[in-house]
């Protein structure tokens, strides 16, 4: 595997329950494999070796035990997730988005009241969001393609695992 697909390469992470934890780093997947403290489920094609063994690098890990994990849902609102939740799309004019390309716009903007919560903001490009500036879309005659909404961190997951195209996680969000 090439030095740049080991570096970008996430896993999926599932409780001992199955279910899904987060995604992780390949290298701290297979600190995990080594150590015994999981079980691998699925596997890329890529290999890792050392000096006297292959490993393949794993795709789903499972804990051997169940870990409390205690969560509320609530996802917070950062440009990558805000992404995830507008599926990388201008809510705009449709244009496809990276995280370079984006920019966070308040519906209601900031210097009339509005706020950085997840019903008051969007993803756009820099075209539309300079265009609609210091105005509501209905004063800018602009319109969102769909409605803010408040993601579960079960969705911004899956759809994070759905935008990355790693067929081997999509089961486990079923």
């Amino acid at each position: 595997m090439a030095r740049k697909d080991r570096e970008m390469r996430n896993v999926l992470l599932l409780n001992g329950n199955g279910d899904v934890l987060n995604f992780i780093p390949w290298t701290r997947a297979m600190s995990l494999v080594l150590k015994g403290r999981v079980t691998v489920y699925e596997e890329f094609e890529d290999e890792v070796h050392s000096q006297t063994r292959s490993f393949k690098v794993p795709a789903v890990i499972c804990l051997l035990k169940m870990i409390p994990f205690k969560h509320s849902g609530k996802v917070s609102l950062s440009k990558q997730n805000l992404l995830i939740r507008d599926q990388y799309a201008c809510q705009y004019c449709g244009k496809e988005l990276k995280q370079h390309t984006t920019t966070v716009d308040h519906i209601l903007p900031v210097s009339r009241g509005g706020m950085r919560i997840w019903k008051n903001v969007a993803a756009a490009c820099k075209p539309c969001n300079g265009k609609k500036g210091n105005r509501t879309p209905d004063e800018a005659h602009m319109h969102l393609s769909t409605q803010p909404w408040i993601p579960t961190r079960k969705v911004v997951l899956k759809k994070h695992a759905e935008s990355l195209g790693v067929p081997e996680w999509l089961p486990y969000f079923a």
